[in-house]
């Protein structure tokens, strides 16, 4: 409430948009718009899981995903315009880079099979218990020398994380808590596969990177992973065992992981990065300026 009244009274005259992604700022200062009280019409970027009576009170509504706005088509409020506009990735930060070169830098193993996670380090949502599990089945049926590396914030249920990762043989997980952000593009250079365990995200940041990156993707089939992932993967149902170490297995073929490696950038630079959605961000507020 603060903030969004100092942002008022920064913004009320002068601007004629303002996009935000946080629900109850945007609920305010629409609510100053609608009163006349303020200048800028407002646009959430909604990229949170809020009911449908929240979402359906904002006259302008972007969703991350064409999936999200169609499905949304016949629950919007009359009158509302919704697009579909993804977040977007730095495809000149994250891209493909020598891989030797990385795993030098990152101390890894040069010749082993390199499955990448970047989430936060827990059970609830991200699923790293599943992902250190399905691993260790990925093992048993590799017969060539593999490792999983963690990336991610520490969380409460970390320490669970860390000595399940120990149980399996040694040097067959790296957790990495806490990671200086400035290092992940080499991390990605060093990785062969992406691994998402959670089974619904909004929009994964981390799997853009990856993408951007050339790494193929291994994650859950739901509408929008479907789409993130694109060409560079055929994610399967990962709510039972199995789901995503058949995918890694899949992904062990060189020629396999050498074809959605190259789809996974062309669909990013086509799909994600900076110049393609923020063409779509101009044509959105041209549209809620016109409207």
């Amino acid at each position: 409430m603060t903030f969004a009244l100092s942002l008022w009274r920064a913004i009320r005259t002068g601007y004629d948009v303002i996009h935000v992604q946080d629900p109850w700022l945007a609920k305010m200062l629409d609510l100053l718009n609608r009163s006349g009280l303020s200048q800028p019409r407002v646009i959430l970027a909604h990229g949170t899981e809020e009911s449908d009576g929240d979402l359906q009170c904002f006259r302008y509504l972007q969703h991350l995903a064409p999936c999200y706005r169609d499905s949304w088509e016949a629950r919007k409020a009359p009158g509302q315009r919704s697009f579909a506009i993804p977040n977007f990735v730095d495809t000149t930060l994250f891209r493909p880079g020598k891989r030797s070169e990385a795993r030098t830098v990152w101390n890894l193993p040069p010749d082993a099979l390199i499955v990448l996670s970047v989430a936060a380090l827990k059970k609830h949502h991200k699923r790293c218990d599943y992902l250190i599990h399905e691993f260790a089945r990925f093992q048993s049926w590799c017969g060539k020398p593999a490792l999983l590396v963690m990336a991610g914030a520490r969380e409460k249920q970390t320490s669970e994380i860390v000595e399940l990762g120990s149980s399996l043989p040694k040097d067959s997980v790296l957790i990495l808590e806490s990671l200086d952000r400035a290092r992940l593009p080499s991390l990605y250079q060093a990785a062969d596969i992406f691994a998402l365990a959670s089974l619904h995200e909004m929009l994964p940041i981390a799997a853009l990177e990856a993408l951007a990156s050339g790494l193929p993707i291994t994650c859950n089939r739901t509408p929008v992973l479907e789409w993130v992932t694109g060409p560079a993967g055929a994610p399967q149902d990962i709510s039972q065992a199995g789901g995503l170490a058949e995918q890694w297995q899949r992904m062990s073929d060189p020629r396999i992981r050498a074809r959605f490696s190259s789809a996974a950038r062309t669909h990013a630079d086509q799909t994600f990065s900076e110049p393609v959605v923020l063409k779509q961000i101009l044509n959105m507020y041209a549209a809620v300026m016109n409207d």
